[in-house]
């Protein structure tokens, strides 16, 4: 066994599939339940200095607003902030919009659809790397997270930005013996960026790193 392998192996912890499939399936509902509960209602004050909480997810979905009650992406012909149009909130939206109808409670659900998916890749990721107990671990603490929590309930570009990055992650660690692998990372990391938000840039860092330790 070489070195890394047993560093690798000094994390791992694992516990049995019928105990995995208990806490997990405990943790997803608990993680549902303070995501959707009373949905619609404002998030509680001065839970942040800024007021992007409130002002910034409705301009995200308006574009899916329109596309859904006009059959037009951009009714006012605004083009200030069309770059909000081309974003994987804005497409996540349109499919909400069109399955539940348009509202504040469907916005939200948005954010919280994003948000979900990102914790099980989250969860999927460190499980191939560290076993199914520090797996679970991991997803507690992101379950009960009082900002994620809050922030999970709107749709954020961030939460967009992430589960896109998360993919490509996703793909990267069970196909990093493969060459499309690496591709995929590439293109779900491009697409945090273009797709999701430009803060994304700041995940260059992980491949970076990644691949000058396999060098």
């Amino acid at each position: 066994m070489t070195n890394n392998a047993k560093l690798t192996d000094s994390f791992r912890w694992t516990v049995s599939l019928r105990l995995e499939v208990i806490f997990f399936v405990a943790l997803i509902g608990l993680s549902l339940f303070v995501r959707m509960y009373q949905l619609s209602a404002d998030p509680p004050n001065q839970i942040t200095f800024s007021q992007g909480i409130e002002t910034d997810p409705p301009q995200y979905t308006i574009y899916a607003r329109d596309a859904e009650l006009n059959d037009n992406w951009n009714s006012f012909d605004d083009n200030r902030y069309i770059t909000y149009q081309y974003s994987l909130v804005s497409l996540a939206s349109r499919v909400v919009f069109s399955t539940f109808g348009v509202g504040t409670y469907q916005a939200n659900l948005v954010g919280v659809l994003l948000s979900l998916f990102s914790m099980l890749f989250f969860y999927l990721i460190i499980r191939k790397q560290s076993g199914s107990g520090t797996a679970l671990i991991a997803l507690f603490f992101v379950a009960i997270n009082y900002i994620g929590i809050f922030w999970g309930r709107r749709p954020f570009l961030e939460n967009g930005m992430t589960l896109l990055f998360l993919s490509g992650l996703l793909a990267l660690v069970y196909a990093d013996k493969k060459v499309w692998g690496h591709w995929l990372f590439g293109f779900f990391l491009a697409g945090s960026i273009l797709f999701g938000k430009i803060i994304g840039l700041t995940f260059i860092a992980v491949p970076v790193g990644y691949y000058l330790y396999r060098i």
